[in-house]
């Protein structure tokens, strides 16, 4: 046998289980399914004697039991799920709450807060403040503020400030009787309109204080376009670029780009494990290497400012790497469900945010989605292979013993890479048409182009920008004068391009038509341990869930 040959792509054996049991995965079911029912009593007064109706539930894992060990694992099981459903069903009334209670405002007040972040215009500067207090009041909300002119510049980051002006509580968040409607797909939120701004003292933050750096280097250094691109590249802050040319990203279904995720930390991650990795460093203990690339990752994260797709990237980064280091197999879906326990716990309502949908969603998508999909486009790779007349090789299981040739290698990762970005889009899809009413039609074929290169741009762009950093301002410009190319390509390309011609908009989802959808999706999941001669039975029934979606959404 060839010792060129491709390695296989291993066939599941079936069990007399269903499907594997993985606690965490459940576990994160069942918090969500605790979330959604305290907003289904609160916001739809829905009745709680409702929720007795899913306890039988509870009791189809103990259907067919045949040992007592069965009995006892199956009783902790529904004993967690339940402790995980309540647990979100109560903290979603607590954060909830909060929300309720926010006071609106409308009129001149002072202000106290800490700037975060601050974006200058060409007539204007936007600033955001956090541990903001009104007249005194301390709110748990966020406040923008706008102010005349670029003096913002000479406030550093993490400074204390104090404004007066005319402040105004997001209204849509409020309904006519003048508190919060329950709107908790995103935060409560405060604009005001100030003349000036006094700074009244400063908390030192090294992550603040190391993004500023940051960013007065990119500001320095590089036009004001590709430096703004780049910052939203690399630290997720979009508030500089030309909402004109972010809407044009967003309908060219790139603009994921700009929201530090899996993407991201996953480029740093591999850049990080390949450098201990080495050979020279393998005496270095392996606890150790791990605080090492967990420091790391954090240090990053906290630049970027801790989201829920940070956190979900760091999680699951930090999983792998521990199971690697161990020795243990790791499991990918095991790994994104502790990474959305640890947001959902910390802040239930994320659960409605958009971001935390569409990268829990890709994520879940390429779990669940991306072995099935993979598997298909090798068959019909396969058939094509035969119908032009090229020898069909045959797939052996270790690629250590049998290197790949490069053709064979750049052949097996577009496999892959097609496998993931099909799944991550295809879980998705109902999540953008319900946020933001359309798909863009150009977002896989530019997904396919932009992120395989970001993916190699991404570690020397960030290098570059740390360099110049550390080196005098006054050489930021030669040092980024390469991603300053780079960066005015691509901005140049989304300004040449009108993408938002070829979009699939107008299409409205009902909750029973993406249920039916996601039911279809799961159907054709690797997951089920199901005999091949049964699997036709899935098979069907993913097609029936198609066409009933179909017909719902024509109706």
């Amino acid at each position: 046998m060839n010792h060129q040959e491709i390695p296989t792509i291993m066939i599941k054996e079936s069990s007399s289980k269903l499907f594997n049991f993985r606690p965490l995965f459940f576990s994160a079911v069942f918090l969500s399914f605790g979330v959604l029912c305290a907003l289904a009593l609160v916001q739809y007064d829905l009745p709680w004697w409702v929720l007795l109706f899913a306890l039988p539930i509870a009791g189809i894992p103990f259907c067919f039991i045949t040992t007592k060990k069965e009995f006892i694992q199956r009783t902790v099981a529904v004993c967690a799920m339940g402790l995980c459903f309540l647990f979100g069903l109560f903290a979603f009334f607590v954060q909830s709450n909060g929300f309720q209670t926010a006071t609106y405002y409308n009129g001149e007040y002072t202000v106290r807060g800490r700037v975060t972040e601050y974006v200058v215009y060409d007539a204007y500067t936007r600033m955001q403040l956090t541990d903001v207090s009104v007249d005194g009041n301390t709110e748990k909300c966020a406040l923008i503020a706008y102010l005349p002119g670029d003096f913002a510049l000479k406030i550093p980051l993490s400074s204390t400030v104090e404004m007066v002006g005319e402040l105004t509580t997001d209204t849509e968040l409020f309904d006519e009787r003048g508190f919060r409607a329950y709107a908790i797909d995103k935060d409560v939120k405060m604009y005001m309109s100030a003349d000036s701004v006094t700074v009244t003292g400063r908390k030192f933050d090294l992550f603040l204080y190391c993004r500023q750096g940051l960013q007065t280097v990119l500001e320095t250094g590089m036009d004001e376009i590709p430096a703004q691109t780049l910052r939203g590249l690399l630290f997720g802050e979009t508030s500089g670029i030309d909402e004109g040319l972010l809407n044009n990203f967003r309908y060219g279904g790139i603009a994921h780009v700009f929201a530090v995720s899996g993407l991201h930390f996953g480029i740093v991650f591999a850049c990080l494990s390949w450098i201990f990795n080495r050979e020279c460093l393998w005496r270095i203990p392996k606890w150790l290497r791990f605080v090492f690339v967990a420091l790391l990752l954090l240090f990053y994260g906290g630049i970027c400012g801790f989201s829920a797709s940070v956190i979900r990237a760091i999680v699951t980064c930090l999983t792998l790497y521990g199971a690697h280091l161990m020795g243990v197999a790791s499991d990918w879906l095991e790994r994104i469900s502790l990474a959305c326990l640890i947001v959902l716990c910390i802040s239930p309502c994320q659960l409605f945010h958009a971001g935390f949908l569409l990268s829990f969603g890709a994520c879940y998508g390429i779990a669940l989605l991306t072995m099935r999909i993979e598997k298909g486009l090798w068959f019909c790779w396969g058939k094509v292979r035969k119908a032009i007349g090229i020898p069909i090789r045959k797939y052996l299981p270790n690629e250590q013993t049998h290197p790949l040739t490069i053709p064979q290698t750049i052949e097996r990762n577009s496999i892959t890479f097609l496998s993931v970005t099909t799944s991550a889009q295809a879980f998705t899809l109902p999540i953008l048409m319900t946020t933001f009413g359309y798909v863009s039609g150009w977002s896989f074929l530019l997904n396919c182009i932009f992120v395989p290169i970001i993916g190699i741009l991404f570690p020397f762009l960030l290098v570059f920008v740390v360099i110049s950093a550390l080196l005098p301002l006054a050489v930021a410009s030669v040092v980024l004068h390469v991603p300053n190319l780079i960066m005015t390509i691509v901005a140049l390309v989304f300004e040449t391009f009108d993408f938002t011609t070829f979009a699939l908009s107008g299409i409205k989802l009902s909750a029973f038509a993406i249920v039916c959808y996601y039911f279809a999706l799961l159907l054709c999941t690797d997951k089920w341990n199901v005999p091949r001669k049964y699997t036709w039975w899935l098979a069907l029934g993913a097609m029936l869930c198609c066409v009933t979606t179909v017909c719902i959404v024509n109706l």
